[in-house]
This record gives C-alpha cells, structure tokens and sequence, in this order.
C-alpha cells in the first residue's frame, strides 16, 4: 500500500514537473526570441550615429521606405558593417529584398555586399544571412586603399566655389582615369574601388565611384537603374541623379566616356528626362523630377544651341571655350532641325570658315584657321569642333 501510495505521488510530481518544465521552454523560448532580437538590433549609439549621418550624406532610397522598413534597413546596415554572420529583422517577407536594394544603392562604401542573401521566415521575425563579396580581412585593406585614394583625390581638386564645378572635376576624373571593361562584370565590376583603384569597370562602377566622390564633398546624389540602349540592343544600366543649385539632373559618366559609342564629352552631363529617355528606359521618372536644363553642361559653356541662326551667331561662344585653352568646341542643339540646319551650314565652306576665322581671332590663340575637323552624334543633336594649334 505504501509502495502504491509512492507510485501516485511519484507520477504527480512527473505531471508537475512536466508542466513547469513545459511553461519553462515556452517562456525559454520567447525569452530566447527577445535577446536575440534585441541582441541582432542597432544599439541607441548605433542608431544616434546614423541619424545624424542623414545630414552629412542624402540616404535617397531609406527616404522611401516605411517605418519599420527603416528599422530592418539599419539593423542590416550596421549588420553588414560588422560582417555578422546573420541577423534578425522584424519585417514583412516580401520587403526584405526592397530593404536590402535600398541599402546596396546608398552605401557604395560597402562594397562588400553582393546584395544576395539567405533568409529564414520565423514567427515574428526574420533571420538574415547576407553574402559578402570579401572577407572582413580582405574588405578592410581595400577600404583603407578605397579611403586613401578618395580622400588624394579630394585633396587635389582646386579650391571651387560651386558644386558644378566640383561635380565636374570629379566626374571628369572619373572618366580620365576609368576604362569600361566588361570581363570585371564577373569580379569587381559592380564596385567603387574597381573604378578608382583599379581604374577598369562596368556602369555599376562607374556611377558608385561619382556616387562615393560626390558624397564626399556633400553634393546630393543617389543612384538610378533602369535600362540603356544604342545599336546592339538595350541592357541594365547604372547611372546618377544629382542635385545641382537646388534641381536634379542626370548624369550619366558611363556613356560620357564614350563606352557605348564613338562619341565620348559631355552629352550626359546634367540632363532633363526627356532628354535621357531618348536611349534610357524603364526607371521611375516620378522619383527623378529631372525638368530643367540650368546646369548642363553645354547650357553653362554656352553651347547649348536654343535657336540656330547661323555660325556666324556662334562666334562669341565658342570663342570664350577656346580661350580657356580647350581645342574642342562641343555644341548640343535643343532640337533636331536646328541641329540638321547646322550640319547643311557645314557644306557652305564661305560661311564655316568665317565662323572658324573669328572664333580663332577673338579667343586670342594662335590656332590654325584652316585646319580644323568636326564629328557629329544624331542621337544627341551634338557636333564637336576641333582646332588645331598653329
């Protein structure tokens, strides 16, 4: 009897125990899922930090998301900054690869990102494990070399006034000094550093080395995807919007250094919508706003052609290029029957040649008359000039 009285209580304290332990794993459990939140989360000096960094650099596509699209991007943020091995964000699944693009789009410095990822869908969360491009080892000597060479670059721009004109030094040293190589596309193409280190790349590359620069002397840019498209078909492409004097504009250094055509100068450099939609496609023109011309290049050497009257009515622009020691004189016509106008005036050699005397003559250089060439780029209403030294 006693023994049978044991058994009972025995098996009582078991159904106890078992209850207790039960509550234990499910409070474990939630207790669990609470640290490692909490833990994978930004710290308040994390998140202090990157708001104030929203006023030193534009963070265009975190703009756009919703609150708590916000709250995933910098925990990922500052999760790939240490290169964990993954982390938990509380958010939809179908916003997990808005969030991770807005990040690959605003942060050209984190370059080892590919912007692939794997991820386990969780009650209440997410875990993310994002794929990295180098090792953190390997990351930390390129951006060291990366910081070094923007902070020389930076360091050996002249002492400008006005953001064009810092936007122009930095894109030209850009495409001075960027070749377009499609056999990186496998490897660093998709890089800052494969531009301004290597100095061999693709569009990507091209626009987060102007993106990265830009940044840097506080001019308000974000990258823009869509597609490009010239005699061999269209393709993806990367380019930048910037904002100069209080506009936007599209700049494009990828085509202005002449990648997909023969012509190579400045065709790109600031342009409105509608004129970039003549070869570029499929990007959201509501998040651009690109309506206005007063900073394109051509518009601010005075080359931009309004209204075509004559080379005759020429002189005093081109003249005013040459005297600052350039011998191509670029024109852009805003229209393309001013622009075959022109191309028919070419023909008359009286009238060009007057053109070609005075322009010479008021840019006080010593510059051959009779020898000058010219080429043109239809699709960009463009004729370029070349003097030659006397």
């Amino acid at each position: 009897m006693k023994r049978f009285i044991a058994i009972i209580v025995a098996v009582l304290c078991l159904a106890m125990l078992s209850f207790v332990f039960s509550d234990f794993v499910v409070n474990f459990e939630k207790s669990t899922l609470e640290n490692a939140l909490e833990k994978d989360k930004y710290t308040e000096k994390e998140y202090k930090e990157f708001q104030n960094g929203l006023d030193d650099k534009r963070f265009y596509y975190y703009n756009t998301l919703t609150d708590s699209q916000k709250d995933s991007y910098i925990t990922l943020y500052y999760s790939a900054l240490d290169f964990d091995e993954s982390c938990k964000v509380e958010i939809a699944e179908e916003d997990l690869s808005l969030v991770i693009d807005a990040i690959m789009y605003d942060n050209s410095e984190i370059f080892w990102l590919t912007g692939n990822c794997n991820y386990y869908v969780n009650e209440g969360y997410i875990d993310v494990v994002q794929e990295y491009r180098y090792t953190e080892e390997e990351a930390k000597q390129i951006s060291e070399k990366l910081e070094d060479k923007v902070d020389e670059i930076i360091a050996e721009m002249p002492d400008y006034q006005t953001d064009f004109e810092k936007e122009l030094y930095l894109h030209d040293y850009v495409c001075d000094n960027t070749v377009y190589d499609e056999t990186t596309m496998e490897t660093t193409g998709h890089t800052a550093h494969s531009s301004l280190l290597d100095g061999r790349t693709v569009c990507e590359g091209y626009a987060r080395a102007v993106q990265l620069l830009l940044d840097e002397v506080g001019i308000e840019n974000h990258l823009i995807i869509g597609e490009a498209s010239d005699d061999s078909g269209s393709d993806l492409h990367m380019w930048n919007i910037v904002k100069i004097d209080g506009y936007y504009y599209h700049l494009d250094p990828t085509w202005n250094d002449g990648a997909f055509t023969d012509a190579q100068g400045y065709f790109y450099f600031n342009v409105p919508d509608t004129y970039i939609m003549r070869t570029h496609s499929d990007f959201n023109i509501q998040n651009t706003g690109c309506s206005y011309n007063n900073a394109n290049y051509f518009e601010r050497m005075n080359t931009y052609v309004k209204t075509f009257t004559g080379f005759a009515n020429l002189t005093d622009a081109a003249a005013g290029v040459l005297a600052t020691g350039e011998n191509v004189v670029e024109f852009v016509f805003e229209n393309k029957s001013d622009y075959k106008r022109a191309l028919n005036e070419l023909q008359n050699n009286t009238k060009f040649f007057s053109f070609v005397e005075q322009s010479v003559r008021k840019s006080g250089r010593k510059l051959l008359k009779d020898s000058v060439f010219y080429n043109t780029a239809d699709v960009y209403y463009y004729l370029s000039i070349e003097f030659k030294e006397g």
